[in-house]
């Protein structure tokens, strides 16, 4: 008998049918848990939450105090750690970077494009949108789960590292990012339906069929419809417009009954989720202190349902605009929405709907993201529709993260992108190539959407690291502060333009030992709002000192260095992002950032500049 052993190129597609296999079984009941919210909320769930309980002669659900609401609130920012609005505000303007070039954008200061049909009163009377990129975080001690920051990597060899907002595991990623519960539900050994989505959805839409009856249900006594059912059934005598289903599934305790009162369910959802903590209380801020409306975007289904949900528990009138709607039901809410006596005070809309192509900011100056897409062009549009207002305050438009989460992947991923384009179609001097024109896109971009340091560092750390890199780690944090003085240096004094030339080929390793000069908690930051005349005196000095001494400290762990950025740098040059692999040739115990020798590298830089006639104790 013959003897046959299969190739490792066919184990290597039968482990990966094998595990796309698994993804989409574990999808399966977020979709299905997706359709039953959607049945129950319809496009105005504020308005059938109410009808449901009229029609079950509940009484109406007593609205919740605002001074109840607010004490909630206070307590659920406080256990997560995040800043008031005003002091975040002021924190997030007073670095930002103008350019003081003629860019060849009409809107130099945000890098916004202007509609085409907007007036020249427009542009004199209404200021450019306020873009403020904010970072949540998990605070507490919970089950640590590393594939949430692992997941969404998995690319074709020799591809571009970016994932795809089709790919299963991006959707896996996104939704653990955004509550780590989502984890548990997409790992229950047990799934909490038998049923298929294709079922599933044709169980709803006869349970929605008033002509049917439910016993005339399709397959009724099924083990497979009749949870459905049951499950259906439950939710929509439930006054927490589906929210219980999460408790139910993630708790999965029969002792353990999911909370009724609204205020115990906001907490419930809350406490572990610092995102909708802060969505709902910017909804407070516009919505009830300020007499706003608001419009949240979201893109992943299960995301609207939760947030929808949670809004219309708070007490908000909401309209939602969802994926699986009609395009004469999208247009119809777009319309109550953009008629203000409807009363409604919230728009959840999906970005994969029609309003991609209906402004529905004409009369609303408040957005928010709730999750990000891959393609920058995407949010760019939402961003631009709020430079067409018919009011003249400024618009704000929020956009929401959890920092050391898959989140980070994807802004890495979207500002990436969104350089590529800028660096086609931005008019900077024609010296400014490489990594130098890198560097100030990316302090563009950084203060248009106001992040927290100059996410070139994280660029710079893929393309050594590959993807083994801590984004929010403080080396990477003062790498971006680094990126920001040079870019500030770079476009507001053109007089240095002969220095900055010749220092091109090694402008990133200067960076690089400029941030080993100073200790981390010397506040480089702070140093970003000085005015360019005193970040000229202060810091240009530095940066010749240190290419003055330059070549005495080349080492082989710099030149390997220099060799991967310039492999990153040249595949975005061809529009292909970046490609850096983890693993590829670097030497054991390098971190990027010259291994076991930075200790003594950066003793040497500074006595170095000190003899080059900069006194550190200026700056630290």
């Amino acid at each position: 008998m013959w003897m046959t052993t299969e190739s490792p190129f066919r184990n290597g597609l039968r482990n990966i049918a094998t595990i796309l296999i698994s993804n989409i079984h574990k999808l399966v009941s977020i979709r299905i848990n997706s359709l039953l919210l959607e049945s129950l909320t319809t496009t105005c769930p504020s308005e059938s939450l109410s009808q449901r309980l009229r029609d079950l002669s509940e009484l109406k659900v007593p609205p919740i105090s605002s001074n109840k609401l607010k004490a909630e609130l206070c307590f659920l920012s406080q256990h997560h750690m995040q800043s008031e609005f005003e002091s975040s505000m002021s924190t997030s303007t007073k670095d930002e970077t103008h350019g003081p070039l003629d860019l060849g954008i009409t809107d130099m200061k945000h890098l916004i494009k202007r509609p085409s049909n907007a007036s020249a009163d427009s542009e004199i009377t209404q200021p450019s949108p306020m873009i403020l990129v904010e970072e949540c975080r998990f605070q507490w001690d919970i089950p640590h789960y590393p594939e949430i920051d692992d997941l969404g990597h998995a690319q074709s060899p020799g591809h571009e590292n970016h994932p795809t907002s089709k790919s299963l595991e991006h959707r896996k990623a996104v939704l653990n990012s955004f509550d780590w519960r989502n984890k548990i539900l997409l790992e229950l050994e047990e799934p909490p339906f038998l049923a298929t989505v294709a079922t599933a959805k044709s169980i709803m839409k006869q349970l929605l069929d008033p002509e049917i009856e439910e016993h005339c249900i399709e397959g009724f006594w099924s083990s497979e419809v009749v949870q459905l059912v049951d499950t259906y059934k439950l939710l929509r005598d439930d006054q927490t417009c589906g929210l219980r289903l999460l408790y139910d599934q993630a708790i999965d305790e029969k002792n353990r009954h999911a909370p009724t009162d609204r205020i115990d369910c906001i907490r419930w959802v809350c406490y572990y989720n610092p995102i909708m903590t802060q969505a709902l209380e910017l909804a407070y801020k516009y919505c009830r202190d300020d007499k706003e409306r608001l419009v949240v975007y979201v893109e992943e289904p299960w995301i609207q349902f939760i947030a929808v949900a949670l809004f219309v528990v708070a007490g908000f009138n909401v309209g939602s605009i969802r994926s699986s709607d009609t395009g004469e039901e999208q247009f119809k809410t777009m319309d109550q929405w953009k008629n203000k006596a409807s009363g409604l005070e919230i728009l959840v809309a999906n970005v994969n709907t029609k309003v991609r192509d209906v402004n529905a900011h004409t009369d609303c100056t408040r957005g928010l993201l709730l999750n990000w897409t891959l393609e920058p062009a995407r949010m760019l549009k939402m961003i631009n529709n709020m430079g067409s207002t018919n009011q003249k305050k400024q618009s704000i438009f929020h956009m929401l993260k959890v920092a050391d989460t898959y989140h980070d992947v994807i802004e890495r991923v979207c500002c990436t992108k969104w350089a590529m384009q800028l660096s086609k179609d931005i008019k900077l001097p024609e010296w400014m190539t490489g990594v130098v024109r890198e560097t100030c896109i990316f302090e563009l971009i950084k203060s248009t959407w106001h992040q927290q340091f100059n996410r070139y560092a994280c660029v710079v750390a893929c393309d050594l690291k590959g993807h083994d890199f801590e984004y929010h780690d403080p080396e990477w944090c003062q790498l971006g502060h680094v990126f920001s003085i040079a870019a500030k240096l770079m476009l507001h004094h053109p007089e240095d333009k002969d220095f900055w030339v010749e220092s091109m080929p090694i402008l990133m390793e200067l960076c690089f030992h400029f941030k080993d000069a100073f200790d981390k908690s010397d506040g480089l930051e702070c140093r970003l709002s000085l005015t360019p005349k005193e970040m000229r005196k202060l810091f240009l000095p530095i940066f010749k000192g240190m290419k003055n001494v330059r070549a005495a400290l080349d080492d082989e762990q710099a030149s390997e260095r220099r060799e991967m950025l310039q492999r990153g740098l040249e595949t975005r040059a061809k529009g292909h992002g970046t490609v850096a692999q983890g693993g590829e040739k670097r030497k054991a115990g390098d971190d990027g950032e010259g291994g076991a020798k930075k200790q003594k590298t950066s003793t040497a830089y500074i006595g170095s500049v000190k003899q080059a006639g900069c006194d550190f104790g200026r700056y630290s």
